[in-house]
């Protein structure tokens, strides 16, 4: 029991003594790590300063594309218009002509049943 009893002892001497240590470093790890970072920052700053102009550039020149294409109508935007606009017409003209000659054949249809029914036209 003693021998476990100086064993902890010592692992808790030996931890105090590294929190110690530790305590002790903190303030230059501290001041270490803040100067790190603060150099990584500034270089980071530097670049994106360096970068600015750039971007500035692709901004003007992407807002000017977006003005001329807004301000730019599409070229076969009034024929595609006229060419849709020719389809219905020779679609309602065709549904028209196909109306048409369905009333002449039904007509003729009629007109041949009738005759068929009064014996004037001769069977073939």
């Amino acid at each position: 029991m003693r021998e476990f009893e100086s064993n902890r002892n010592g692992r808790e001497d030996a931890n105090l003594h590294k929190c110690i240590v530790y305590a002790q470093d903190a303030p230059d790890k501290y001041t270490d790590g803040v100067a790190s970072l603060s150099k990584k920052l500034s270089g980071v700053n530097d670049k994106l300063q360096a970068a600015n102009p750039a971007f500035e550039t692709l901004l003007t020149e992407l807002t000017e594309l977006r003005q001329n294409s807004q301000n730019k109508s599409d070229p076969y935007h009034a024929e595609r218009k006229e060419f849709l606009k020719d389809i219905k017409k020779a679609k309602k003209d065709y549904d028209k002509e196909m109306e048409m000659r369905e009333q002449e054949l039904v007509t003729e249809y009629r007109l041949k049943l009738e005759e068929t029914l009064r014996g004037v036209a001769t069977p073939h």
